[in-house]
């Protein structure tokens, strides 16, 4: 192994066991989007690290499977309890590096989809934020970013539509959803 090789290997290997401390996740994420698109090896460590921060928290609200997008019915049970504010910004600090390094794959526009019904309205908004900076290849998330114009929080519905007109202006679902959005009570969002 050349020591270039070597090195690149313990910087992985420190970041992804970064990833799991509670102590010193946020900075593992904040080196790993640094990185940019050679952080995609990542991923997988992201997604899971998101995944088991769901797992470990109180049950708030399930998303029945009539309500679930056919595209996220594996994560319709989606919904979380706030832990408190540090546990928040983390997983929307997690959501944010997976859009920023998932690059517009399945799995991430997925992760992206079900962060959508976080109870923290900041991971919804980056999630929300992060689907429409993928385009089209996140058409898929169309029905679930339509449903979050329907979300209590303004900035929410916000991104919401502009991510709605980012993934593709000339489909058609997102005509109506759209036009309905102008009547929003609030300027931003309109």
């Amino acid at each position: 192994m050349k020591p270039n090789d070597a090195a690149q290997q313990r910087k992985k290997q420190t970041l992804t066991v970064g990833l799991r401390d509670p102590k010193a996740r946020m900075e593992a994420i904040a080196a790993i989007r640094k990185l940019g698109s050679g952080a995609a090896e990542f991923l997988p460590s992201l997604i899971r690290v998101l995944e088991d921060a769901r797992a470990h928290a109180k049950p708030l609200r399930t998303v029945s499977s009539t309500e679930a997008d056919p595209a996220m019915a594996e994560g319709a049970s989606y919904g979380t309890d706030l832990l408190d504010s540090e546990e928040a910004e983390f997983r929307r600090s997690v959501v944010i590096a997976v859009g920023e390094i998932g690059s517009g794959t399945e799995k991430a526009i997925r992760v992206l989809i079900r962060a959508l019904e976080d109870p923290e309205p900041g991971v919804r908004t980056a999630a929300a934020g992060a689907l429409g900076r993928m385009g089209l290849p996140a058409n898929v998330a169309i029905p679930a970013l339509i449903r979050a114009l329907e979300d209590s929080k303004e900035f929410v519905r916000q991104i919401a539509a502009r991510a709605l007109a980012r993934i593709d202006p000339h489909d058609l679902r997102i005509v109506q959803p759209l036009i309905d959005a102008l009547k929003d009570s609030s300027p931003g969002v309109r």
